[in-house]
Order: C-alpha cells, then structure tokens, then sequence
C-alpha cells in the first residue's frame, strides 16, 4: 500500500526532489513550505510520514520543532522525521524530546530518508512502540535498484 508523506521545506528545489523520488516509489506526497500550510495539511490529511525542515524562512527559525509538535499529537501518529542542516546535539535531543521518531542531517541520499522511514513503519507495524524506540535503531538501508 503506498505511502502518504508530507514534506515540508522553505526551499523548492528540496520539496521537488523530494516529492519525485518518492512518487516515482508509487507514494503519495504533498509539501508545504511554511508552517501556516503545514498546519492545514496536517489538520486535512492522515500522513504516515511527516518530514520537516528545522528552519522555514527567516521569519520561522525553528519552525520544525512546531511541526513536530503538531505531528506528534495528531491521534495516528506519523513517522516524523526532523531534516536539517543546523545540527547540533541540543537540537537531536530536542526535537526527540518533543517527540521526532529521527533527526537527520542534510544533505541526506534520499534511499537513506526512504529506508529509515519504511524501517521505523514495518516496526511499527510489528508491534514496536514509542516506548521502546531507539532512533539509532533505524540506519539505512541500501539503494534500491529500481523503483517498484
């Protein structure tokens, strides 16, 4: 069954090639690029992935923690996956906190971004809960070869 992700980025070209790969794989991706779109998107749509940019813009500097904080009380809980160039220790342990399923660096292969969401889902699917999630769990998985 495809995937519904949302992703959300300031930047165009990363929403666009985002949204290829992933619907070249059969998935279906909507994006936003700030969080006002974010939040009507999220509020419309039930997603199995939700990934976010930690900043959107000059005026929404951490943004992303606000996305997380929308996607994580949603009542069917997506994936959600914290994407950003501004990395830092205190930044991975907050958007953790705030309830990220992964904290990932930019630039990122797009295989990884798609292993380690499909990973998290099938365990997830297998009975695996927040409670026992460790994000290190999750590593990536080889390209794949051709889109199925």
């Amino acid at each position: 069954m495809p995937l519904r992700l949302l992703i959300v980025d300031d930047e165009a070209a990363i929403r666009f090639a985002v949204t290829e790969y992933f619907s070249a794989y059969g998935e279906t991706i909507d994006s936003a690029a700030d969080l006002a779109s974010a939040r009507q998107l999220l509020s419309l749509n039930r997603y199995d992935a939700v990934i976010a940019d930690l900043r959107l813009g000059c005026n929404e500097e951490l943004a992303g923690l606000d996305i997380i904080d929308l996607a994580f009380r949603l009542p069917r809980r997506p994936c959600i996956v914290l994407l950003s160039a501004q990395h830092s220790p205190e930044l991975v342990h907050e958007a953790l906190r705030r309830g990220a399923h992964l904290a990932l660096h930019k630039p990122l292969p797009l295989y990884e971004l798609k292993g380690r969401i499909k990973h998290f889902l099938a365990w997830r699917a297998a009975g695996g809960s927040d409670a026992g999630f460790r994000p290190d769990d999750f590593r990536p998985t080889p390209p794949d070869s051709a889109p199925q």
